[in-house]
């Protein structure tokens, strides 16, 4: 004990200052202590064990040889992993211990169920009280569990914040932590993840967090209060579980990704304010290490206060804390008055939690979103939350300790949202965003946590249209209706979405002029997560063909024009190949289009039934140049380049008669240019003009 306890302020939990408790009572155990008993993690194993049950239970052993074993292993390897060879080393170690807390038993005492070969746990049937003080005596035993079934218990609390649709969103509050001010956390429940053996959370540093633990949700714990030896103080008291585990389990049920500090500040059943005050300024002093976005403090003085209390001891620390980004959520108290709030909730930096009912089991009947008599309120406090009867780590309690949780847990899911956000902005965001609930004793209604409005959570309904050969098909109109109306296209991927969608039924119905759709429409339910529509098939098709002259080269840049049932136009690529996609039953007509050219045949109609349309070609009508390149004598001359240019450019070399020929031109005007080196030519280039009609005797004579 401090010496300075005697003359320190005493701040009861608002779990003690008129709080409802719903809890089991477990009968204190007959026998007295023996060795190892903290080794048995329920008293239920102890009481089944005096009674002579035979008890299947889970046997954690030491596995700090193995670890570091593993350790020198990938050192000496430069492994960054447990390889097999390691793997197969650390399962030696673990099978010397167990084998030699093994052969301290007999059979009478236990027998072995079921060995997990990579892991230091073992399946043990225990057979009688002796065999379990056997068991818990042994040095290699660090832990006893009973085999039990787990289910989460916030089945209520939870969908009435929105938080199941958040979640499934996923927005989970990763990236953040919350630091709760309790009395500790037995970190070891389930609703913690793998917190137990090598997994262990370790003890938090000022700046220098221990190494993240995977799969376990509790970052780190501190006895900030002197160190009672326990998880949780409220082990100490005879039911099962404990205060901060409760309160813990509900920032984990909130906010799953969300890593939980576990800041022990009882001193008993009761915290001094000098123990808080001295939480708090490690959380600042740490914050950025774990990125701690919020305090939990669901504790309080019995004395309320009708104003903001802004004298208080706690004013200070909670507003440096929210300077420097961290939000403290304080509960209100339970002490009945619907014009005051304890302290350190009252503080103006605080943001002060009063309970509502979540219409669940141990609460009265029709009760949603009512105020229990026993939850503190007043003008200024902040805002509400479930705080009756919330399950949550397998302790049942109810209480603003249990409404707070909620609201530090909803913080950090909204920061790891709106990161770049102020504390005053995530204030504004949760009480603007949250559904009024009106205190009747008062008259003042106050805002209940919605993280779905908060996060302005847009549920979205979105689909694909396709072909008939799976393509996607751009420019439908997709509409909307049922609990609302709207409309949108489908992209260039066939894709299209309606955002902001609430929970109920819709149609999604396509159209696209003169286009028949299967199904004509599909019903959607939006149900607390965004809803994906089955693809629709666009009964379109394509008309595809070439364009090539007579001597089979392809035209490139023909205009082809469609008309008829749809217009529509497009050009050749450099292979004389065309297309028009994605069109609907009809009648058409296809004209190809390009300047000095006609084509065979001139149009083509072609009619669309369930089917593409496939090698409409056209012909291109082209005509030659033709000419002989002589001596004055008139012997030909061989191996002269002849050169094209004007509406074509081309070259061609004659051949062994002096003969050249440039074939597959259209309609239009040409200039003919020989050469040779050392030679001229008369005439030195001929203009030609091709109109409908090859051209011939565009000859030419070498100069003497």
């Amino acid at each position: 004990m401090h010496p300075d306890r005697t003359y320190r302020r005493h701040f009861l939990f608002g779990l003690i200052a008129g709080i409802i408790l719903i809890f089991s009572v477990s009968s204190p155990a007959s026998a007295g202590p023996f060795a190892g008993q903290e080794k048995v993690h329920h008293a239920a194993v102890i009481e089944k064990a005096e009674r002579g049950e035979v008890q299947d239970l889970i046997v954690v052993f030491d596995d700090n040889a193995a670890v570091q074993r593993a350790a020198v292993m990938r050192s000496a390897s430069g492994a960054n992993h447990d390889t097999p060879d390691i793997l197969r080393e650390k399962s030696l170690l673990y099978g010397a211990k167990k084998q030699e807390v093994v052969d301290s038993l007999t059979t009478d005492d236990a027998e072995v169920i079921d060995d997990y070969e990579h892991l230091p746990m073992m399946f043990l049937r225990v057979k009688s009280m002796k065999g379990l003080e056997k068991l818990s005596s042994q040095m290699g035993i660090t832990g006893i569990y009973e085999n039990g079934q787990y289910t989460l218990m916030l089945n209520e609390s939870l969908p009435l914040i929105g938080q199941p649709q958040a979640a499934s969103a996923g927005y989970k509050g990763g990236g953040t932590a919350v630091a709760v001010l309790d009395s500790g956390v037995d970190y070891t429940h389930v609703a913690f993840g793998s917190c137990t053996g090598g997994n262990t959370p370790g003890y938090c540093s000022d700046a220098n967090p221990p190494p993240a633990h995977a799969g376990c949700r509790v970052a780190c714990v501190r006895d900030i209060a002197p160190d009672d030896g326990m998880l949780d103080d409220f082990r100490a008291y005879p039911y099962p579980g404990g205060h901060g585990t409760n309160v813990s389990g509900i920032v984990a049920g909130v906010a799953p990704d969300t890593k939980i500090i576990g800041l022990d500040v009882l001193d008993g059943a009761s915290a001094y304010a000098n123990d808080i005050i001295d939480a708090i300024n490690w959380v600042i002093t740490n914050k950025a290490v774990y990125n701690i976005v919020a305090i939990n403090m669901s504790l309080g003085s019995s004395k309320t206060y009708s104003n903001p209390c802004g004298g208080d001891v706690f004013a200070s620390p909670v507003a440096n804390a929210r300077s420097a980004g961290v939000l403290s959520a304080v509960a209100s108290g339970n002490s009945s008055d619907p014009n005051g709030i304890s302290s350190p909730g009252c503080v103006p930096a605080a943001v002060s939690v009063g309970a509502v009912y979540d219409g669940g089991p141990g609460t009265p009947a029709n009760s949603e979103d009512t105020i229990p008599s026993w939850s503190n309120s007043a003008s200024f406090l902040t805002m509400l939350a479930p705080g009756s009867v919330i399950t949550a780590a397998g302790i049942s309690m109810q209480g603003t300790s249990q409404a707070t949780p909620h609201i530090a847990g909803s913080i950090a899911v909204l920061k790891g949202v709106f990161s770049a956000e102020t504390p005053d902005q995530t204030v504004s965001r949760m009480t603007a965003t949250g559904k009024p609930v009106l205190d009747t004793r008062n008259g003042i209604p106050k805002a209940r946590m919605d993280l779905v409005s908060a996060i302005n959570l847009a549920f979205t309904i979105s689909g694909k249209v396709i072909s008939p050969k799976g393509l996607p098909v751009e420019g439908v109109t997709i509409d909307l209706s049922g609990q609302a109306t709207a409309t949108t296209l489908t992209d260039a991927d066939g894709a299209y979405s309606f955002a902001d969608v609430e929970d109920g039924a819709y149609t999604v119905t396509p159209s696209m002029g003169g286009v028949t759709f299967t199904p004509a429409g599909r019903n959607v339910t939006v149900n607390g997560s965004s809803a994906s529509v089955k693809d629709i098939t666009a009964n379109v098709y394509d008309i595809t063909g070439r364009v090539l002259t007579s001597s089979g080269v392809p035209v490139a840049g023909v205009t082809m024009t469609l008309g008829g049932a749809a217009d529509d136009a497009t050009t050749t690529d450099s292979s004389g190949k065309y297309a028009f996609r994605q069109i609907s039953d009809g009648t058409y007509t296809v004209t190809p289009a390009k300047t000095g050219y006609a084509f065979t045949p001139a149009s083509k109609t072609i009619s669309i039934s369930g089917a593409d349309a496939a090698g409409r070609n056209f012909t291109a009508i082209t005509y030659a140049i033709i000419g002989y390149v002589r001596t004055p004598s008139g012997a030909p001359m061989a191996g002269v380049t002849v050169s094209l240019t004007g509406d074509a450019v081309k070259t061609k070399t004659t051949d062994s008669t002096g003969r050249y020929r440039f074939g597959d031109l259209p309609n239009g005007n040409y200039v003919v240019t020989p050469s040779k080196t050392g030679r001229t030519f008369s005439p030195a280039s001929r203009d030609v003009v091709i109109s409908g009609a090859a051209v011939r005797k565009q000859n030419f004579v070498r100069n003497p």
